[in-house]
């Protein structure tokens, strides 16, 4: 493989490479390369920070101790942060990091609980290059979500929106494919969707709407897993998150052509390391008019400093 289209992956799916490793590369082909690279990252190496200040701690203890454990987690959130910069400026498993980075960018959400940070921070790792449909369940239950997007206060008596209208408007679809009516109908399918203080998934019956709802044409007494399913089932979905991955990887200049070749391929099944595979495979990834185009974050300048 060239030295040139190498530079060009690592800068893509990494931060860089020294020339050690590039020179060792320059000896393989593509294929196996690329092998190597999902190789690499086939486990999930979860990142795990200290969560000693909570331990025996009841919710009366929370009650009573709320302004200095919320300041301690603030303190431990940011030195999560720290640590994953270290885990990007070192990483073993190249792929899934710049994937975590990538899906952080796309599932936007914030929360100071430094456990439920840590859990959400690594179910993006986890999920980072598996099914897309079991990423978007996973992220529509876990506790900083819940919380960010007020799902917790999504009650049938008074339905919140915010998690319907973002689930479809950044998360799956793009604007301009739904309805107001569909953000009405799919809120109602989320209510109920809570956690516990550990961080866990709750789904509360009493505040569950159990009413039929009626997304996208279908009806029924859907949940919020089947307004999911429902979801994936239009492929505007698979072409949204297609753009978005040839943007961030390839160019923020869309060719439709291979974006509705990646969608075509990520359809069949969501899965993302077969869409990011053929992406990587593809001649027209490593094209003169791809490299050199993408303009660095400032975590992927920061990283890539020492390569």
């Amino acid at each position: 493989m060239k030295s040139a289209h190498i530079q060009h992956l690592y800068n893509r799916i990494g931060f860089g490479i020294s020339p050690k490793e590039l020179a060792r590369l320059s000896k393989k082909s593509k294929k196996n390369i690329i092998n190597e690279l999902f190789k690499a990252s086939e486990n999930t190496t979860i990142l795990q920070g200290d969560t000693s200040f909570l331990n025996g701690k009841s919710y009366q203890d929370f009650k009573k101790e709320r302004k200095k454990l919320q300041k301690i987690s603030r303190k431990k959130v940011k030195e999560f942060s720290i640590a994953w910069f270290k885990r990007l400026n070192n990483p073993t498993e190249i792929l899934r990091e710049k994937m975590t980075l990538f899906w952080a960018n796309h599932f936007v959400c914030e929360d100071n609980n430094y456990v439920y940070s840590q859990q959400f921070h690594n179910t993006l790792r986890t999920h980072a290059l598996g099914n897309f449909k079991d990423f978007v369940v996973a992220i529509s239950k876990e506790a900083a979500m819940t919380k960010y997007l007020n799902t917790k206060q999504n009650k049938k008596q008074k339905p919140n929106e915010n998690f319907a209208r973002e689930l479809m408007e950044l998360f799956t679809l793009g604007e301009g494919h739904y309805t107001e009516d569909d953000i009405k109908e799919s809120a109602r399918a989320f209510t109920g969707y809570s956690h516990n203080l550990q961080g866990k998934f709750v789904f509360r019956k009493r505040p569950h709407d159990e009413g039929v709802k009626t997304f996208f044409g279908k009806s029924g007494n859907f949940n919020g897993d089947d307004i999911i399913d429902i979801i994936l089932e239009n492929k505007q979905c698979a072409k949204y998150i297609c753009g978005k991955i040839y943007r961030y990887f390839v160019n923020h200049t869309i060719d439709e052509g291979h974006v509705n070749a990646m969608a075509d391929l990520f359809y069949k099944d969501y899965n993302i390391e077969k869409v990011m595979r053929y992406m990587l495979l593809s001649d027209w990834f490593y094209d003169e008019k791809n490299r050199g185009t993408k303009i660095k974050s400032p975590i992927e300048f920061l990283v890539g400093i020492k390569t």
